[in-house]
Protein backbone atom coordinates (compact mmCIF):
# COMPACT_ATOMS: atom_id res chain seq x y z
CA UNK A 1 0.00 0.00 0.00
CA UNK A 2 1.10 3.53 -0.63
CA UNK A 3 1.20 5.37 2.71
CA UNK A 4 0.88 9.03 3.70
CA UNK A 5 -0.11 10.40 0.30
CA UNK A 6 -3.46 11.16 -1.30
CA UNK A 7 -4.24 8.19 -3.54
CA UNK A 8 -5.09 8.47 -7.20
CA UNK A 9 -7.96 6.36 -8.57
CA UNK A 10 -5.38 3.85 -9.84
CA UNK A 11 -3.65 3.61 -6.43
CA UNK A 12 -7.00 3.32 -4.64
CA UNK A 13 -7.99 0.32 -6.75
CA UNK A 14 -5.19 -1.79 -5.21
CA UNK A 15 -5.98 -1.05 -1.56
CA UNK A 16 -8.69 -3.73 -1.30
CA UNK A 17 -6.35 -6.39 -2.73
CA UNK A 18 -3.76 -5.62 -0.06
CA UNK A 19 -6.39 -5.53 2.70
CA UNK A 20 -7.68 -8.95 1.58
CA UNK A 21 -4.16 -10.42 1.77
CA UNK A 22 -3.75 -9.00 5.29
CA UNK A 23 -7.16 -10.29 6.46
CA UNK A 24 -7.14 -13.79 4.92
CA UNK A 25 -8.33 -16.17 7.66
CA UNK A 26 -10.43 -19.31 7.67
CA UNK A 27 -12.32 -18.36 10.85
CA UNK A 28 -12.72 -15.13 12.78
CA UNK A 29 -14.62 -14.48 16.00
CA UNK A 30 -15.05 -11.24 17.86
CA UNK A 31 -17.01 -9.04 20.20
CA UNK A 32 -17.63 -5.37 20.03
CA UNK A 33 -19.99 -2.44 20.15
CA UNK A 34 -21.96 -0.61 17.47
CA UNK A 35 -23.16 2.96 17.97
CA UNK A 36 -25.77 4.29 15.57
CA UNK A 37 -27.08 7.77 16.32
CA UNK A 38 -27.96 8.02 20.00
CA UNK A 39 -28.29 4.25 20.47
CA UNK A 40 -25.82 1.45 20.77
CA UNK A 41 -25.69 -2.32 21.12
CA UNK A 42 -23.03 -4.92 21.78
CA UNK A 43 -22.49 -7.87 19.50
CA UNK A 44 -20.66 -11.15 19.17
CA UNK A 45 -19.89 -12.40 15.67
CA UNK A 46 -18.32 -15.46 14.05
CA UNK A 47 -17.33 -16.01 10.44
CA UNK A 48 -16.23 -19.23 8.75
CA UNK A 49 -15.05 -18.14 5.32
CA UNK A 50 -14.26 -21.56 3.85
CA UNK A 51 -17.48 -23.05 5.30
CA UNK A 52 -19.46 -20.05 4.04
CA UNK A 53 -21.31 -19.42 7.29
CA UNK A 54 -21.58 -16.59 9.76
CA UNK A 55 -23.53 -15.73 12.89
CA UNK A 56 -24.07 -12.58 14.95
CA UNK A 57 -25.99 -12.05 18.19
CA UNK A 58 -26.61 -8.69 19.83
CA UNK A 59 -27.25 -7.37 23.32
CA UNK A 60 -30.79 -6.45 22.24
CA UNK A 61 -31.51 -10.15 21.54
CA UNK A 62 -31.24 -10.06 17.77
CA UNK A 63 -29.86 -13.13 16.00
CA UNK A 64 -28.51 -13.05 12.45
CA UNK A 65 -27.03 -15.99 10.59
CA UNK A 66 -26.11 -17.53 7.28
CA UNK A 67 -25.62 -21.26 6.83
CA UNK A 68 -26.31 -23.81 4.09
CA UNK A 69 -27.39 -21.10 1.65
CA UNK A 70 -29.98 -19.58 3.99
CA UNK A 71 -29.79 -16.13 5.58
CA UNK A 72 -31.80 -15.38 8.74
CA UNK A 73 -32.60 -11.96 10.21
CA UNK A 74 -34.75 -10.97 13.18
CA UNK A 75 -38.47 -10.78 12.31
CA UNK A 76 -38.08 -11.81 8.64
CA UNK A 77 -38.45 -15.45 7.65
CA UNK A 78 -35.24 -17.25 6.57
CA UNK A 79 -34.57 -17.06 2.83
CA UNK A 80 -32.16 -18.51 0.28
CA UNK A 81 -29.24 -16.21 -0.56
CA UNK A 82 -25.67 -16.25 -1.76
CA UNK A 83 -22.87 -16.09 0.81
CA UNK A 84 -22.30 -12.50 1.89
CA UNK A 85 -25.75 -11.21 0.95
CA UNK A 86 -27.41 -9.63 3.98
CA UNK A 87 -24.26 -9.68 6.08
CA UNK A 88 -24.62 -7.13 8.95
CA UNK A 89 -21.96 -4.39 9.00
CA UNK A 90 -20.06 -5.82 12.00
CA UNK A 91 -19.68 -9.13 10.14
CA UNK A 92 -18.67 -7.29 6.95
CA UNK A 93 -15.68 -5.88 8.85
CA UNK A 94 -14.50 -9.48 9.28
CA UNK A 95 -15.02 -10.08 5.53
CA UNK A 96 -13.95 -6.73 3.99
CA UNK A 97 -14.66 -7.68 0.38
CA UNK A 98 -18.36 -7.15 1.31
CA UNK A 99 -17.84 -3.52 2.38
CA UNK A 100 -19.08 -1.02 -0.19
CA UNK A 101 -16.16 1.37 0.28
CA UNK A 102 -13.52 0.27 -2.20
CA UNK A 103 -14.52 2.33 -5.26
CA UNK A 104 -15.65 -0.68 -7.29
CA UNK A 105 -18.24 -0.07 -9.97
CA UNK A 106 -20.99 2.17 -8.62
CA UNK A 107 -19.73 2.31 -5.00
CA UNK A 108 -19.89 5.89 -3.75
CA UNK A 109 -16.75 5.76 -1.60
CA UNK A 110 -13.13 5.00 -2.43
CA UNK A 111 -9.89 4.83 -0.42
CA UNK A 112 -8.07 8.16 -0.55
CA UNK A 113 -5.39 7.91 2.18
CA UNK A 114 -3.60 5.08 4.00
CA UNK A 115 -1.56 5.79 7.14
CA UNK A 116 0.22 3.78 9.82
CA UNK A 117 -1.01 4.79 13.27
CA UNK A 118 0.29 3.59 16.61
CA UNK A 119 2.49 0.52 16.60
CA UNK A 120 0.25 -2.02 14.83
CA UNK A 121 -2.62 -0.27 13.05
CA UNK A 122 -3.33 1.03 9.57
CA UNK A 123 -5.87 3.83 9.13
CA UNK A 124 -7.67 3.87 5.77
CA UNK A 125 -9.60 7.04 4.96
CA UNK A 126 -12.39 6.91 2.39
CA UNK A 127 -13.98 9.82 0.56
CA UNK A 128 -17.25 10.11 -1.29
CA UNK A 129 -16.75 10.38 -5.03
CA UNK A 130 -19.18 13.33 -5.37
CA UNK A 131 -18.27 15.13 -2.10
CA UNK A 132 -14.61 14.90 -1.03
CA UNK A 133 -15.48 16.46 2.35
CA UNK A 134 -17.66 13.41 3.15
CA UNK A 135 -15.26 10.88 4.67
CA UNK A 136 -15.11 7.73 6.74
CA UNK A 137 -12.36 5.52 8.16
CA UNK A 138 -11.44 1.91 8.84
CA UNK A 139 -8.69 0.74 11.20
CA UNK A 140 -6.87 -2.47 10.27
CA UNK A 141 -5.12 -4.26 13.15
CA UNK A 142 -1.99 -5.64 11.47
CA UNK A 143 -1.18 -7.93 14.44
CA UNK A 144 -4.19 -10.17 13.81
CA UNK A 145 -5.25 -9.11 10.32
CA UNK A 146 -8.73 -7.85 11.20
CA UNK A 147 -10.51 -4.56 10.62
CA UNK A 148 -11.37 -3.52 14.16
CA UNK A 149 -12.99 -0.13 13.68
CA UNK A 150 -15.30 1.64 11.21
CA UNK A 151 -16.42 5.25 11.49
CA UNK A 152 -18.85 6.60 8.90
CA UNK A 153 -21.86 8.95 8.99
CA UNK A 154 -21.40 9.44 12.73
CA UNK A 155 -21.84 5.71 13.34
CA UNK A 156 -19.10 3.61 14.90
CA UNK A 157 -18.39 -0.11 15.00
CA UNK A 158 -15.52 -1.22 17.25
CA UNK A 159 -14.25 -4.76 17.80
CA UNK A 160 -12.91 -4.93 21.35
CA UNK A 161 -11.87 -8.58 21.15
CA UNK A 162 -10.99 -10.80 18.18
CA UNK A 163 -9.51 -14.22 17.54
CA UNK A 164 -8.58 -15.80 14.23
CA UNK A 165 -8.25 -19.34 12.93
CA UNK A 166 -9.62 -20.95 16.09
CA UNK A 167 -12.66 -23.24 16.44
CA UNK A 168 -15.96 -21.35 16.48
CA UNK A 169 -18.44 -21.72 19.35
CA UNK A 170 -21.75 -21.16 17.55
CA UNK A 171 -22.47 -18.21 19.88
CA UNK A 172 -24.74 -20.13 22.20
CA UNK A 173 -25.72 -18.41 25.49
CA UNK A 174 -23.72 -15.22 24.83
CA UNK A 175 -23.77 -12.78 27.73
CA UNK A 176 -22.88 -9.10 27.52
CA UNK A 177 -21.50 -6.95 30.33
CA UNK A 178 -23.01 -3.47 30.54
CA UNK A 179 -20.98 -0.72 28.90
CA UNK A 180 -20.18 1.78 31.63
CA UNK A 181 -17.73 4.05 29.84
CA UNK A 182 -16.28 5.01 26.48
CA UNK A 183 -14.41 2.21 24.68
CA UNK A 184 -10.81 3.49 24.49
CA UNK A 185 -8.95 3.11 21.20
CA UNK A 186 -6.12 0.61 20.87
CA UNK A 187 -3.69 1.28 18.05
Amino acid sequence: MRYDAVLSEADAAGVLDEVLVATAHDTIAGRGVCQQGAGHYQFAAELDVSGERWRMVTSDNANYSYENGVVSFPVDPPRAAEFGVGMPLPVQLLHPVRLLLWGRGRESFRPMLVQRIGSFSTLITFEHRDDPAFRGTLVLDRRVGVIRKRLLLGDAIVYTDVSVDEPLTGLQDVEFEPITEWVPPEF
